[in-house]
């Protein structure tokens, strides 16, 4: 691809427990084709530089949270494009209902809503399995959740070192990971949204049932891209792939 001229801004924002560095190369990756643009990385309550932060009960209180701390300069100039995985997706779009000044466009990857879908959709049976393994095991807790949200077994070589490095300096506790989950079991989608908007999803998503995404995109009447064989954490397993349709959608 190459680098576009159109300037745009960009917040990126992953999901439950994830934090600014679970996004490895993607934002350099999005930087080479945005040179004059800014990537913003903003880390959920309760995660990453927000660790000791208590993590709100709901999906609109992370979201007024996390517009305080984005610098002023960026917001109200329609010029944002909000990408975020599961919960973060959820935040992106009641960003879109709230502050709708502030963004172009979002892209929701691999994320549910409540109504749409049944709680058994939105979280399969065995992501649940993947989630109660990895906090009986904690010695393999990262490789469990690797098999259990990426298909790309080439990458878990360099991501459960680096996993491993961010839960060891900064860790998420059991409180606010129970409090992320509330907050995303309790997210309803808003009744309609002006911003644009894209889904994209994945075929080989064993967390979350890609039906979610398929109803968001129908209830929402946005374009809808489905992956056919990524995991969950899709930005992990094929960053390219998802570069690529942001790009297109965007220009």
């Amino acid at each position: 691809m190459l680098a576009m001229s159109k300037q745009k801004h960009f917040i990126l924002l992953r999901g439950l427990t994830r934090e600014s560095r679970h996004w490895g190369n993607f934002p350099s990756m999005l930087q080479e084709l945005y040179p004059q643009s800014s990537i913003l990385q903003p880390d959920l309550p309760g995660a990453g530089t927000l660790n000791s932060t208590k993590s709100p009960l709901s999906v609109q209180e992370i979201t007024h949270l996390l517009r305080e701390k984005i610098d002023p300069s960026y917001l109200g100039k329609n010029n944002i494009v909000f990408i975020g995985v599961s919960l973060g997706g959820m935040v992106g779009l009641k960003w879109s209902e709230l502050y709708p000044q502030d963004l172009s466009e979002v892209v929701v990857i691999n994320s549910s809503a409540g109504v749409l879908a049944p709680w058994w959709k939105r979280l399969k049976p065995t992501g649940l399995l993947t989630l109660v393994r990895s906090v009986m095991a904690p010695q393999k807790q990262h490789s469990i959740i690797f098999d259990g949200v990426c298909r790309n077994k080439e990458n878990k070589a360099h991501l459960i070192p680096l996993w491993e490095k961010i839960h060891q300096e900064r860790p998420v506790s059991l409180e606010n990971a129970h409090r992320q989950i509330i907050a995303a079991a309790r997210f309803k989608l808003p009744a309609q949204l002006t911003v644009r908007g894209l889904v994209l999803t994945s075929q080989g998503d064993d967390l979350v049932n890609n039906h979610c995404s398929k109803e968001m995109a129908r209830y929402l009447n946005w374009p809808l891209k489905i992956h056919s064989w990524g995991g969950h954490e899709l930005p992990d397993d094929d960053p390219e792939w998802v570069i690529k349709q942001v790009c297109d959608f965007i220009e």
